[in-house]
């Protein structure tokens, strides 16, 4: 299938999948300027737009009071995806702030959210050896909210210290 054939949303996740997110460097503008880039290199005819430097592009959506907007819109004809960005460093707090934005964003338009998790999980000697894989739980939550909602997600572990997806 041609990136022509698939869906704008299937080839942000994809390029998002790819971004190399820089360890060492955690603020929101290095994580914006990593996502940027991937989407650059697989989309090139796509137009972004960057929370802090093009905010007037960004679209805005409000629930009770609260105000939403997403760290990046990609712009490729006339479909468009919002891209939401959270850093997990220490604990899984910012994820209810990354879910809230996400699905009140998906009423106006599909979502990517990136997940870059850096928390430093405890050595337990007799657990079963690390994987990668998600919990069911967690991925039928994600599965029900891109069925439902618009809303896929891309979810990178990454130690604090080390270069690497």
């Amino acid at each position: 299938m041609s990136t022509a054939e698939r869906p704008l949303l299937e080839q942000v996740r994809a390029a998002l999948a790819e971004a190399q997110f820089d360890p060492t460097h955690s603020s929101d503008i290095f994580l914006r300027a990593a996502a940027e880039a991937a989407l650059q290199a697989a989309l090139p005819t796509a137009v972004i737009a960057v929370a802090g430097r093009d905010d007037a592009r960004l679209p805005t959506a409000r629930f009770l009071g609260a105000t939403y907007r997403p760290d990046l819109l990609v712009e490729l004809d006339t479909d468009r995806v919002a891209v939401g960005l959270t850093l997990l460093r220490t604990d899984a707090g910012p994820l209810a702030g990354a879910l809230a934005r996400a699905v009140v964003l998906s009423q106006q338009l599909p979502v990517a959210t990136v997940i870059v998790d850096r928390r430093i999980e405890r050595a337990n000697p007799f657990a079963a050896p690390a994987t990668q894989r998600l919990h069911p739980h967690d991925q039928a939550t994600m599965d029900y909210l891109g069925s439902r909602h618009r809303v896929v997600f891309v979810v990178r572990r990454q130690a604090p210290f080390s270069f690497g997806k």
